[in-house]
């Protein structure tokens, strides 16, 4: 179904009302981001399977239709809700949005009611986001931790590449990834509000990322994983050149 273009200036200008950001102020969000290749989604399903009572992911509603991922199709209630058009402007209607946004003429958004019921449960709602997502929810004043996972280094990060996308790559494409990867790390340099994880040994990084969420570890940016993430971002620009 085409979105009309007065319901896509409603989504673009779309704000939660205060009184339900209010009402989910004090959810505990974590949020994982990172280069393609990190391990971020790896690393939220391990500290959801080794901790089910302490994490619940979140899960975005879309128009769009589920697609096939390597060969598996997405399923409903895991990757998104998959809802249409008029269901998605019932919840704007509503205001049943933390957040929504408009894509590639799809609707994607976030359900206030889901925060407040993880909320309820007592337990930390996890989600994989972009860089832009993290901007949106500091914004709006959420009392969310951003970890931002990196690979512990430029080689090891082009053999995760390589693993996860076959050796014969598109140069083109390739390059692109190193473009996006490099802008994501220099916003993390920036921002001081992430906390920066090396994920080398998964056991271990798990262990830190729940540390982190349980108010255990403090410090965000330490100076070695600082050189680790700079290093990184200099190799990619080196190999941009």
């Amino acid at each position: 179904m085409e979105i009309s273009e007065e319901l896509m200036n409603r989504i673009v200008a779309y704000k939660a009302s205060p009184a339900k950001l209010e009402s989910i102020r004090e959810v505990p969000l974590l949020f994982m981001v990172g280069v393609t290749g990190a391990g971020k989604d790896t690393v939220l399903t391990r500290l959801a399977h080794d901790h089910p009572d302490d994490y619940q992911f979140m899960v975005s509603y879309t128009t769009r239709q589920p697609r096939s991922n390597d060969g598996v199709m997405e399923q409903d209630g895991v990757e998104y809700y998959f809802i249409d058009v008029d269901t998605a402007e019932r919840m704007l209607n509503l205001g049943s949005y933390l957040e929504t946004n408009y894509y590639a003429n799809n609707i994607y958004g976030t359900s206030i009611d889901d925060i407040a019921l993880a909320g309820r449960s007592g337990k930390t709602v996890i989600k994989d986001v972009d860089v832009n997502g993290v901007d949106k929810y500091m914004e709006l004043g959420m009392n969310l931790k951003p970890i931002f996972v990196i690979p512990p280094n430029f080689e090891a990060w082009q053999n995760r590449l390589e693993r996860r996308y076959g050796s014969n790559v598109d140069p083109i494409d390739m390059r692109r990834r190193y473009k996006t990867a490099l802008e994501e790390l220099q916003l993390a340099l920036k921002h001081d509000y992430y906390y920066i994880v090396v994920n080398d040994k998964l056991d271990e990084t798990v262990k830190e990322v729940h540390a982190i969420a349980q108010g255990k570890i403090q410090e965000r940016r330490d100076p070695e994983t600082m050189r680790s993430l700079q290093e990184l971002a200099n190799s990619i620009s080196d190999a941009l050149i």
